[in-house]
């Protein structure tokens, strides 16, 4: 989870019905999810062990609440998982570098100019 992103995961057990469909519902209101992912699809024999799924979910709000479940689809019918959630991380305003320049012997003077120089990293 970052300030504007984070990737949800799910293993599906090899008992499932394939090739299923996988689709993530995301909101920051628990009744609304309207948000949907990108689908995927399940590949149609799985191997012997249970297969994981990643999606990660983009322009998200910066320390924010959000909730989301899965819905599978097969020829079969849907279903969905619980609903789980996740906080965005806090987006953090970077300290500025303050340097200073003065009159030449570095006093500064009454009615002398300032000259402030600020360096911002946007790290998020």
């Amino acid at each position: 989870v970052t300030t504007h992103s984070a990737t949800v995961s799910w293993t599906v057990p090899t008992i499932a019905f394939t090739p299923e469909t996988y689709v993530v519902h995301y909101g920051t209101n628990v009744y609304k999810l309207h948000s949907t992912s990108d689908p995927i699809t399940g590949l149609s024999n799985f191997t012997a062990r249970s297969h994981r799924f990643l999606i990660t979910l983009t322009a998200l709000t910066p320390n924010t609440v959000y909730f989301y479940r899965i819905n599978a689809t097969n020829s079969i019918g849907s279903v969905l998982s619980q609903t789980a959630n996740f906080t965005t991380a806090l987006y953090k305003v970077p300290t500025p570098d303050v340097s200073v320049a003065t009159a030449d012997d570095n006093r500064i003077y009454a009615g002398s100019s300032l000259i402030l120089i600020c360096t911002i990293s946007l790290d998020q």
